[in-house]
């Protein structure tokens, strides 16, 4: 599970400190750490998360992306009106876990520039849609924005400083595709964007669609981060209800031949919920702006990474004022929480100095 793969390597961070002679045999000679290596081992061998995703979706997930925009927003509709419920978005068990080591070790707490209290990263995806070409110029003024290779000849990008790749043409399923078809894609698109000018180094797949192949394959063809796993997904029937677990980044682990080992892709990990999501399922805006500032308070309370990702060109009408009445406040919201603003490939860079 990927929570697993985000637990193993975010430990690493914490355990950098050096400690004297005296000091590991405080730790180690500790009943306390018998308790916390019981608690690991517990996660590791049951489901950390509350529900469990029972449903065959994985195998009806490939059908419905194929389906038009229209079917699928009411198979969400019904579908999330049972799936959703508000504590759902703060159930991450990676946390609880890494707090009792940091407590445990009196840990130093992450320091974040200049004294914030947490890392907020807009990005936005831009979806290809009829709604996306129409409004034509997209001002990325302070966010990452995730371009599609395939639509950039209908788009005008202005104040774009962080650029990732965000899938090939978006029609693909990334959790259901060879190893081979991703590197095939990947470097079609990236040839494509070079002859805009655009040389991408981190990528998020369309809908955060994923599978362990996808790090091998990013690794092949060049690049250095994604920002892909949720920290719990609540958007993909296939995957319902997992996640990594945590607001912070990681590196995947991934099979190498007959080993495993670090992916050398850097995985910052997306916030739920993802853009206007909840609305689908019957929530108001209050509702929704109530849990974008109950789990921004959260991510800012661990002192981690919160990833929001907005839609810009995804719907028009009353989805695209929503989209924009949220983006609004949710920026307003990090500008008053002390939060460090930053991009993607800001956080890839700072991460390495650490």
């Amino acid at each position: 599970m990927e929570w697993k793969q985000a637990a193993l390597v975010n430990f690493e961070l914490f355990l950098r400190i050096r400690f004297s002679s005296e000091q590991k045999r405080e730790i180690f000679n500790s009943p306390e750490l018998l308790e916390i290596l019981k608690m690991s081992l517990y996660y590791f061998y049951r489901n950390p998360f509350k529900r469990k995703n029972n449903l065959p979706f994985h195998i009806f997930q490939p059908v419905y992306y194929r389906l038009p925009d229209l079917v699928k927003r009411n198979i969400q509709g019904f579908f999330f009106k049972k799936a959703f419920k508000f504590e759902d978005f703060f159930h991450l068990p990676l946390w609880n876990l890494l707090e009792k080591f940091r407590a445990y070790l009196r840990m130093r707490n992450i320091k974040w520039p200049n004294g914030h209290d947490f890392a907020f990263i807009p990005t936005l995806d831009l979806d290809p849609t009829p709604y996306l070409f129409e409004v034509g110029i997209i001002d990325c003024e302070g966010f990452s924005a995730g371009v599609v290779p395939t639509s950039m000849e209908k788009i005008m990008l202005k104040n774009c400083k962080s650029l990732y790749m965000h899938g090939y043409n978006h029609r693909h399923d990334w959790g259901n595709m060879s190893k081979h078809k991703m590197e095939e894609l990947l470097d079609k698109g990236k040839i494509w964007l070079k002859t805009k000018g655009i040389y991408p180094t981190g990528f998020r797949s369309p809908r955060l669609t994923r599978s362990p192949s996808l790090y091998v394959a990013l690794e092949n063809s060049g690049f250095l981060y994604s920002s892909t796993i949720p920290d719990i997904d609540l958007e993909n029937p296939a995957s319902m209800f997992s996640g990594c677990g945590i607001n912070l980044p990681f590196y995947p682990i991934i099979k190498f031949h007959e080993d495993m080992r670090l992916s050398n892709i850097f995985e910052i990990p997306v916030t739920s919920p993802d853009d206007i999501l909840p609305l689908y399922a019957g929530w108001s805006m209050e509702q929704l702006k109530k849990l974008y500032t109950e789990k921004m308070g959260f991510v800012r309370e661990k002192q981690g990474v919160y990833v929001f990702v907005s839609h810009p060109g995804l719907s028009e009408g009353e989805n695209a004022a929503a989209r924009e009445e949220l983006r609004k406040f949710v920026m307003d919201k990090a500008a008053g929480s002390n939060a460090w603003i930053t991009t993607l490939d800001n956080m890839y860079r700072f991460w390495r100095m650490l």
